[in-house]
């Protein structure tokens, strides 16, 4: 039964992707800007914009990109 409803939800996503073209790549562009600002935070110290003691560098330089 489960390998009936894994076919099922591989449909859907395949029909899912056909009707909307770019749903991948915003997805993937989402994810990997959630990464990246999560790996900044943490290498920083603090949040963009924030002042806190720990803070170890400052994110000059940065602004947001688009994937292509």
């Amino acid at each position: 039964m489960t390998k009936r409803e894994g076919k099922a939800e591989i449909i859907d996503l395949k029909g899912l992707l056909e009707r909307d073209q770019d749903f991948l790549r915003s997805a993937v562009e989402s994810f990997v800007h959630a990464a990246l600002e999560a790996e900044m935070t943490e290498a920083v110290g603090a949040a963009k914009s924030e002042r806190t003691e720990r803070r170890l560098f400052y994110r000059s330089g940065y602004y947001e990109r688009s994937a292509r």
